[in-house]
């Protein structure tokens, strides 16, 4: 018996797979984001000293959403694919796809909610080495997938940057006020 296929070839439960994937990343990126809308209005965040490289307020919230749709399509095309080519690696790539998404919201309540600073950066740089390893994982099983992580990891060794900038440079400010948080 043919499956039935749409207009683009997908089966009826491929879309009902990317949306489920969309759904988990965008939802889990709303959840850490709630404390990242109310910070960036805050007092707190517009006097903390930020890199110069620090973009607008406005970029971040595109750019992951950009990124929380390239990581749902990703693990998608490697679910789809259901470990055709490396078996061995499929149930550790979703495994870790779906980490680095929790990972991420954590990050962000971190940062933005406890203003854990030092903490944060610890944590973004579990999440750079995760996505990479996600990255190869997905290379090796569904190369359009690996592709589209890369703008992660890129993005994550920016955010990286920014975030060592302000645990370094906010430093003194904190021992004054006797904020230890940094």
């Amino acid at each position: 018996m043919a499956t039935r296929t749409d207009a683009f070839g997908f089966a009826a439960l491929d879309w009902v797979g990317l949306l489920g994937f969309m759904a988990i990343s965008h939802v889990a990126g709303a959840l850490g984001g709630m404390d990242t809308r109310l910070a960036v209005r805050s007092e707190w965040y517009k006097k903390l000293n930020k890199s110069p490289a620090n973009p607008p307020n406005w970029v971040f919230g595109l750019m992951w959403a950009l990124l929380f749709t390239l990581m749902a399509v990703a693990v998608f095309l490697v679910w789809q694919d259901n470990g055709i080519r490396f078996p061995q690696y499929y149930n550790v790539s979703i495994a870790l796809w779906s980490v680095m998404v929790v990972i991420n919201a954590i990050w962000m309540s971190v940062f933005f909610g406890m203003q854990w600073f030092t903490t944060a950066l610890v944590i973004l740089i579990l999440q750079l080495m995760l996505s990479i390893a996600v990255t190869i994982l997905f290379f090796l099983q569904q190369i359009v997938a690996g592709v589209l992580m890369i703008p992660l990891c890129v993005w994550l060794c920016f955010a990286t940057y920014l975030n060592g900038y302000v645990v370094f440079s906010n430093r003194e400010e904190a021992c004054r006020s006797g904020r230890t948080r940094v």
